[in-house]
């Protein structure tokens, strides 16, 4: 009985990660230049015993091998892609077309930014 339930707790999450790895989602954000997540663990791996400032300076040395676009898998199914060129951040920051802003960046870069420079919409 104890097999059977984790065999069936290991088909739920290989077909957790593959419904978003093998989504349109997943190979769109593919695409971008990243280091190879692990599987369910994804490039969380990288940093769980990293300092705030060893955390800083491990992405300051990604983004150097992987320019202009670095891509991360946080977990499972979050993808997080850093972005460096000024150009590229207004676009996406000013689209109002084909673009979900996390809820949560997009209300912590509002308040952090206080509006100097930079518009935000919600694509509305």
């Amino acid at each position: 009985m104890f097999a059977l339930i984790c065999v069936a707790v290991v088909l739920v999450i290989v077909y957790c990660y593959a419904s978003v790895h093998y989504s349109e989602f997943g190979r769109t954000i593919n695409k971008f230049p990243g280091p190879a997540p692990a599987p369910i663990f994804g490039n969380s791996w990288n940093f769980a015993t990293c300092s705030f400032s060893d955390t800083y300076h491990k992405l300051q040395a990604y983004q150097g091998v992987y320019r202009p676009v670095l891509r991360f898998w946080a977990c499972m199914s979050q993808a997080i892609l850093f972005i460096r060129d000024p150009d590229d951040i207004k676009t996406i920051l000013t689209s109002k077309t084909n673009l979900d802003k996390s809820e949560i960046a997009y209300e912590a870069g509002s308040r952090a930014l206080k509006n100097y420079g930079i518009v935000f919409s919600h694509g509305k």
